[in-house]
């Protein structure tokens, strides 16, 4: 059987990576070269692109390239399945905590868009404890 074999450079650029991570992902053991040929240069083949988009995702997920690793150790699906569970349920919780943020960005932009109406021109935010912000307005608190 005579499979395509990618160069390294060609194979980054597939994988939206760079060279470097490619050698850092087979230094810590997380994505092997199909193929090292004498001269050192590797090559990749290309079912290996779907590895690097797990590593990147599981990176962006906030897992450590050692994390990375133990997924891939994982042989059990069964496993691996309740790993990718437990990253949703994560990627859920952050979801309901940025919802909260963009509902508070878009309470102020809308305080701010009464504000403009009124003519008032004076006012500052300030923390008035953990994560509550204050709206003061010439001595008027809003929350």
């Amino acid at each position: 059987m005579n499979e395509e074999l990618i160069k390294t450079g060609d194979f980054a650029k597939m994988c939206a990576v760079t060279k470097k991570a490619l050698y850092v992902y087979e230094a810590k053991g997380i994505l092997k070269p199909a193929v090292v040929k004498d001269n050192g240069y590797r090559y990749y083949r290309l079912e290996q692109v779907d590895q690097v988009a797990t590593i990147r995702l599981l990176e962006k997920l906030g897992s450590s390239l050692q994390e990375v690793g133990d997924f891939f150790a994982l042989k059990d699906l069964n496993e691996r399945q309740k790993y990718l569970g437990k990253q949703q349920e994560a990627v859920k919780r952050k979801m309901a905590e940025l919802g909260k943020i963009k509902s508070s960005l878009e309470f102020f932009d809308r305080r701010i868009s009464d504000l403009k109406q009124t003519g008032l021109k004076k006012w500052r935010l300030r923390l008035a404890r953990k994560n509550t912000w204050k709206l003061v307005l010439l001595g008027m608190v809003f929350r």
